[in-house]
């Protein structure tokens, strides 16, 4: 009996009915021939055998993952990491689809709020063998109440032309969070009682959050933020600290005598690192840096990857030596820390460094907009 037979004959009764699964029944098969091959034992029933090998080769497959073992392996992955969204907004759903064989046929995807459909659609999909394919979808994202945040799910599927059954060979689904533009809508006299004092030489910080609605006191140079004693200090965002050697000096001295300080995305230079063994620096109780992570630390429903051009990319935080000196050093480069948190005994007394381009981002990523408030909110608490 042919070895793609007994394979065929074993494998029907649960549930790998050819020619469905001829890719699976393949690989079997080749299992068996080879196995068949290499032991020939003239005393043995070589049906029985066979069916024997089959059984053992079908138990195999169903422990490997079925990429490893499908003939025609179809891969459907977004295209990027991002799950946030404006309200009432244009946008695009974007995925990749790469199939072993040539494909032709179609994907059929859904936007769904409370597990109730409200916009959908359907395209022809074609693939070369092995190549990956780019697939687009249009979405109006939904109106959402000012102070609310929706959650929804994009589902795709992709189905083969010609399948008897309607069965997608390919499936995704994502987790969507809408947002509305602004964030602190119900925050307004929350905002006005953390008193904010803004230095920012480049400008850029001062006019998003004045558009934003967030008021503050602009500084027009460091030594008058140097004599804060309320409040809480914000330093703008590509603000470089080798053009204002003293910054560092001014940041560390406001947290310790009990500041609230936040520092967004520096750009290129170093501050000396706050430590317990410096004599011309407050001591601090604590200094941490991270990664990505602490996003969802302070809004799980936030993204972590952000998109940007390179004049927009991310400050990373790397810890160097300078004649001497431990120092921060901050550059627009893949590898570093993102995030650099110092407490120190005073009540309130914190600085945050944030390396996320929340200012650059602001009016492209709803996670800008939403993590700058989380910030505000995780340095008020601060006690």
């Amino acid at each position: 009996m042919p070895v793609t037979d007994t394979v065929s004959r074993i494998a029907k009764p649960i549930g790998l009915a050819p020619p469905r699964d001829r890719g699976l029944v393949a690989f079997v098969s080749r299992i068996c021939e080879n196995v068949q091959h290499s032991n020939r034992e003239p005393k043995e029933n070589p049906t029985m055998r066979l069916q024997l090998i089959a059984v053992m080769a079908i138990g195999l497959v169903g422990l490997l993952p079925p990429g490893l073992i499908a003939a025609d392996s179809v891969v459907l992955e977004p295209a990027g990491k991002c799950s946030n969204f404006f309200a009432d907004s244009n946008t695009q759903l974007r995925y990749r689809l790469q199939h072993t064989a040539p494909l032709k046929g179609r994907a059929r995807w859904s936007f769904s709020l409370h597990q109730r459909t409200i916009a959908h659609g359907e395209m022809a999909v074609i693939a070369e063998a092995g190549k990956t394919i780019d697939i687009a979808f249009p979405l109006k994202t939904p109106y959402v109440k000012e102070g609310v945040v929706l959650q929804a799910q994009c589902s795709v599927a992709v189905y083969a032309d010609g399948e008897q059954e309607q069965k997608p060979i390919a499936a995704h689904d994502k987790i969507l969070w809408i947002f509305p533009r602004d964030p602190f809508v119900d925050r307004r006299e929350w905002l006005k009682s953390l008193d904010i004092t803004l230095f920012d030489p480049e400008g850029r910080t001062a006019d998003v959050l004045e558009k934003a609605g967030v008021p503050f006191t602009l500084s027009r140079n460091v030594d008058s933020s140097d004599g804060i004693e309320q409040g809480t200090l914000v330093i703008g965002e590509a603000t470089a600290w080798r053009d204002h050697r003293s910054l560092g000096e001014v940041m560390v001295k406001a947290a310790a005598r009990g500041l609230p300080v936040l520092c967004l995305a520096p750009g290129e230079g170093s501050i000396e690192l706050p430590s317990a063994e410096e004599t011309n620096m407050p001591a601090p109780t604590s200094v941490s840096f991270r990664r990505g992570d602490f996003i969802h630390e302070i809004d799980k429903r936030l993204d972590t990857d952000w998109r940007g051009d390179e004049k927009d990319a991310t400050a990373r935080l790397t810890i160097q030596c300078d004649r001497g000196q431990v120092v921060v050093a901050s550059a627009r480069k893949p590898n570093g820390w993102i995030w650099l948190d110092v407490r120190y005994s005073q009540p309130r007394g914190r600085l945050l460094i944030c390396g996320m381009p929340i200012i650059a981002q602001w009016d492209a990523h709803p996670a800008s907009r939403y993590l700058f408030r989380g910030l505000l909110e995780r340095l008020a608490a601060t006690k």
